[in-house]
């Protein structure tokens, strides 16, 4: 919330936004069960999340022939950019994007190896004989991997220990 009142853009979309966050306050301390802060907190989340995507999806109208928001639109938006830009700030989500772009780096390092992946046998089967340049290949096949593959498959070929550091190599 606080992200909001700082920027005169999204300013005006506060008060929905303090509105939801009391509902979902006021929900979670009903909770039978609040023996600790953590207990506490998780519903509270969830509510809030919930009480969001309701309150976003009840806005929801054709304007045109486009889906669109009737009166929150600016909620939205504030939403998916201010909390973006909050969890950029976290070191925890810093280190896992340089854990996955170290592991999509590697892996593009790999495939594309001419001398290590010789006419494509590293790819499956379907995307050796396309005719596309092999950058291409290993740049859509790499964007189709779910992360916990391409990290399995980044420690098959660096090593197990090979993603233990973020820095150096």
């Amino acid at each position: 919330m606080h992200e909001f009142s700082l920027n005169s853009k999204f300013k005006s979309a506060l008060p929905k936004f303090i509105e939801i966050a009391k509902g979902a306050q006021s929900e979670a301390f009903k909770a039978k069960r609040l023996q600790t802060s953590e207990e506490y907190s998780a519903i509270r989340n969830k509510e809030l999340t919930s009480r969001i995507v309701h309150a976003l999806f009840m806005d929801l109208d054709l304007v045109g022939s486009q889906l669109s928001y009737e009166n929150h639109a600016l909620l939205a938006e504030g939403l998916k950019k201010l909390l973006f830009k909050a969890l950029l700030r976290k070191n925890e989500i810093q280190c896992y994007e340089l854990r996955g772009e170290k592991v999509i780096k590697g892996l593009f390092e790999v495939y594309t190896d001419s001398d290590f992946n010789k006419n494509g046998a590293l790819f499956p089967a379907e995307l050796r004989n396309t005719g596309d340049p092999v950058e291409r290949i290993a740049a859509d096949y790499i964007s189709g991997m779910m992360y916990s593959f391409a990290e399995q498959q980044y420690k098959v070929f660096y090593g197990k220990s090979s993603l233990d550091a973020l820095y150096g190599g």
